[in-house]
C-alpha cells in the first residue's frame, strides 16, 4: 500500500498495520462498512452515531473513552478501500484501509496518521496510543469476520 498524501500531509504520528483475514472479503466488507454495527465487534469505539454505513460524503461519530470524535467518509472503492478523516480536541487523523485477496484469506492492511498540537506535545505517548488502538481495531475485526456464518456465494 502506498500511503495517502493526505495521511502524511499533517502527520505528526503514522501507524501502518496488516493483518490476514480468514473470511470471505463481502464478509470482511459488510463488517467494516456497516457503522452502526461496528460497537457489535468493537465495543473500545464507545457509542457510534451518524450514517449507518461508510459511503463517500458520509458523517460519523465515534465516543471511544468520553472522546467525542467527528469523522467524514472522503472515499469509498467498494470492495477495495475506505478513507475518512476525523476531528477531536485539536487532532486530526486521517484512516486509509486496503482490502486485497491472499493466498490465505484478505489482506487487511490500514495506515492512520494524527497530526495537531496535542500530538505534537506527547508524540511518543500518541505514537503508542494510536499504534494500540489500530492493533485492536484489526484483531477485532478478524476475530468477528472469522466467526461469522460464511456469506452465500
Amino acid at each position: 500500500m502506498t500511503p495517502h498524501r493526505d495521511a502524511e500531509a499533517d502527520a505528526v504520528v503514522l501507524a501502518r498495520r496488516r493483518i490476514v483475514i480468514r473470511a470471505p472479503l463481502t464478509t470482511i466488507w459488510r463488517l467494516h462498512t456497516d457503522v452502526a454495527r461496528w460497537q457489535d465487534w468493537h465495543p473500545e469505539l464507545g457509542t457510534v452515531s451518524g450514517a449507518p454505513l461508510l459511503v463517500e460524503g458520509a458523517s460519523f461519530g465515534l465516543r471511544p473513552q468520553g472522546l467525542d470524535i467527528a469523522s467524514t467518509v472522503l472515499d469509498v472503492k467498494p470492495m477495495r478501500q475506505t478513507r475518512w478523516t476525523g476531528h477531536v480536541d485539536g487532532i486530526t487523523g486521517t484512516h486509509l484501509w486496503v482490502f486485497r485477496s491472499h493466498e490465505r484469506g484478505v489482506l487487511v492492511d490500514t495506515l492512520v496518521s494524527w497530526g495537531g498540537d496535542p500530538v505534537r506535545a506527547d508524540v511518543e505517548g500518541m505514537q503508542e496510543l494510536l499504534d494500540a488502538s489500530l492493533l485492536t481495531w484489526l484483531n477485532r475485526l478478524k476475530a468477528a469476520a472469522e466467526d461469522c456464518p460464511l456469506d452465500p456465494v
